[in-house]
């Protein structure tokens, strides 16, 4: 066999190891059209990749989480999982990022910053030359990440046993108000049930997760918050009333309602 087909035929190989594994891509692997076989080929995915496949006929790839970096009026993406780099389509959801990152305080011009968004790859022409090339559509932005790495990323957090820093709910976001607690979630296990707080005094439940589906029981008593967190509070507790599944990335976690609209964004936190 020639060197040039032997190499074809194995990147063929490690591509059908890799859709193997994979569960999360709105088509069956079997099903992708040459060219969605042709992008994945391209982008060289490792055989340890167990996430969706980000092949051209996919509806989308959930849970994009790399470093992000704006400068000369164009925006790139390098994803954690492959080390590749893409540029970022002005589409979809790109301004709620675009204007996210630069209103980062502190930030450096032009400096990379851990972000996660729902998005998908799909190709576009290029600023410069012609051709169709590999660009990432920002579907829905979630947050940065500015104290997190992609080495951090990789070692994605346990639902439990673990504490969340509450980052926003119903899409506000979440500060400490003066000197009160950090608001947070502190999942214990099923067996030991769930801690949190918006600020005030911590309130205890039990929850049950099964797969990526999740309920949170209410709170034997819940005593209440001061004025300026009383609405947090029942915004808190709203939430996990309302949530039916959640989804990890990295160090990132998200509930979702039962029509699987994002209703908390959250962020494990590790004692030092």
């Amino acid at each position: 066999m020639a060197s040039g087909t032997r190499h074809q035929v194995m990147r063929l190989l490690r591509f059908v190891a890799v859709a193997a594994t994979l569960s999360a891509c709105a088509m069956p692997a079997t099903t992708a059209t040459a060219a969605g076989l042709e992008l994945a080929m391209e982008m060289e995915l490792p055989a340890s990749f167990t996430g969706p496949l980000p092949c051209h006929d996919c509806d989308g790839v959930r849970g994009l989480h790399g470093m992000f970096r704006y400068g000369a009026d164009a925006a790139s993406f390098e994803e954690c999982l492959t080390g590749r780099s893409y540029p970022v389509a002005m589409e979809g959801d790109y301004l709620a990022l675009e204007h996210a990152y630069l209103a980062l305080p502190g930030r450096t011009p032009g400096a990379p910053v851990m972000v996660s968004f729902d998005g998908e790859l799909t190709r576009r022409p290029p600023m410069e030359g012609t051709g169709m090339v590999p660009t990432v559509v920002v579907r829905r932005f979630v947050g940065f990440w500015p104290s997190q790495t992609c080495e951090r990323a990789m070692s994605h957090a346990s639902l439990a046993p673990q504490y969340w820093r509450i980052v926003t709910l119903q899409d506000a976001p979440v500060d400490p108000v003066g000197n009160t607690r950090e608001p947070h979630l502190i999942l214990r296990g099923e067996a030991s049930g769930y801690t949190a707080t918006a600020g005030c005094d911590r309130f205890r439940g039990t929850y049950r997760v099964s797969g990526s589906q999740i309920a949170f029981d209410p709170p034997a008593t819940a005593a209440p918050c001061p004025a300026e967190l009383q609405q947090r509070q029942a915004t808190l507790l709203e939430v996990l009333a309302a949530a039916r599944s959640w989804s990890i990335q990295g160090l990132v976690l998200e509930l979702f309602d039962a029509s699987g609209k994002p209703i908390a964004v959250l962020e494990a936190v590790y004692l030092r």
